[in-house]
């Protein structure tokens, strides 16, 4: 829980650094930003399950949940950085 609640805020603030560095940018970075905050919060509370699950049974059932409702909007945010950077 705590390693995924570090690379979340790890990656905001790489997000708001570039924000800063390239203001004619700040935009773009702002929904970038968005987008990966919304998953976050989505995910928030399946990882916060997932660390406290102590069976296998337990372990797949959050695994699949984290597919369903989390996976998704990651993907999408990761998506949007790469073209982002891609067509800078």
């Amino acid at each position: 829980m705590k390693v995924s609640q570090v690379a979340s805020t790890q990656v905001l603030d790489v997000l708001d650094k570039a924000k800063a560095a390239l203001p004619e940018k700040s935009a773009e970075i702002g929904k970038l930003s968005d987008g990966f905050s919304a998953a976050f919060v989505i995910c928030k509370p399946i990882i916060e399950a997932a660390s406290k699950i102590t069976t296998a049974e337990e372990n797949a059932k959050v695994a699949e949940v984290l597919r369903g409702e989390c996976s998704g909007d990651l993907e999408k945010a990761v998506a949007a950085q790469q073209k982002f950077v891609t067509d800078m």
